[in-house]
């Protein structure tokens, strides 16, 4: 679509474009893109290049797919220490809490145990595990707003 119509379009109403239809399609089910195998995460950089290529302006710089799935993630992960999310997520993640007094006592999500490696792809999993690669600073926050537009800069 982009292609065929970009000889009649300006750079600024492309790069919409893109922003509007393209990377959403991409990020729709972002929660499920942590488990992606990489030939599958292979293919979205490559349509991903193509977007950009017939776009054609090198200062238009959006973060990668790969970024705005982790940054879908960690919200909602964050939503859910919050109760921000309907019932059946209201426990989902638990934040890690223990008798030590460490850096990171509290603001920490507690990994699932998994046994087996299909268990290890699973977003239960992989959604604690990219909370918990953030910095201390992301996650000791405690308001929504701050939350979403601190992790926005991190991974752009």
């Amino acid at each position: 679509l982009l292609r065929s119509i970009r000889p009649l379009i300006d750079q600024k109403c492309a790069e919409s474009i893109y922003n509007t239809m393209i990377a959403p399609i991409f990020t729709y089910c972002g929660t499920l893109g942590l488990s992606f195998p990489d030939y599958r995460k292979e293919m979205i950089k490559n349509i991903e290049r193509r977007g950009f290529k017939v776009i054609g302006n090198s200062s238009f710089n959006p973060p990668s797919v790969n970024n705005l799935i982790k940054r879908k993630s960690c919200l909602f992960v964050f939503d859910c220490l919050l109760n921000n999310v309907c019932t059946p997520f209201k426990n989902y993640f638990e934040r890690l809490v223990h008798s030590k007094a460490t850096r990171n006592n509290g603001i920490s999500v507690k990994l699932p145990k998994v046994r087996l490696e299909f268990g290890k792809k699973s977003f239960y999993y992989q959604g604690a595990k990219t909370f918990n690669n953030l910095p201390a600073e992301l996650r000791s926050l405690d308001s929504r707003l701050k939350f979403k537009n601190k992790l926005r800069d991190y991974f752009s």
